[in-house]
């Protein structure tokens, strides 16, 4: 019953949502920060997102840095927005990008392209979000999975 009271102003603020708002937000790709990948030990690959949310509509530019493999990435994601009047939200976003990757064999500017769901839950004024992409990456001409968690702020 204590734990209840806890979460108690967690509830009360999230009720408060607005409906079209600027945001930021930070993310990290989990499965690379835990376990790795076949090409990387655990590290860090961040993602840094600024978008624009008007109702059920969203876009948002995102630059991406995975330091480990020197993968840079920036782009452009857009979708829908399910319930957004409610203090969870789910959307579907598409994104187009540009891959930079600074290794001996590709030093070239390649093209991305994503489908994205992901969810949310909104505390006025943050939001913590959970997102699973899949990406064709034109550096390597193929499809790769990736599910990130991060925090954003609405201003």
């Amino acid at each position: 019953m204590r734990l209840l009271f806890l979460f108690l102003p967690f509830l009360a603020f999230g009720q408060i949502q607005k409906e079209t708002f600027f945001f930021t937000s930070i993310e990290i790709d989990v499965r690379n920060s835990l376990v790795g990948s076949d090409v990387n030990e655990p590290a860090i690959d961040g993602v840094l997102n600024i978008g624009f949310r008007d109702h059920s509509f969203q876009i948002q530019a995102s630059y991406e840095n995975f330091k480990a493999i020197d993968f840079y990435s920036f782009g452009i994601r857009s979708g829908y927005v399910f319930n957004p009047e409610g203090n969870v939200n789910y959307l579907l976003l598409g994104g187009l990008s540009g891959i930079q990757r600074n290794v001996d064999w590709t030093k070239r500017l390649s093209i991305g392209a994503s489908i994205n769901g992901q969810i949310e839950y909104h505390l006025h004024p943050f939001f913590i979000l959970t997102r699973v992409e899949g990406r064709y990456r034109g550096d390597i001409k193929e499809v790769i999975p990736s599910v990130y968690g991060g925090l954003g702020i609405k201003f």
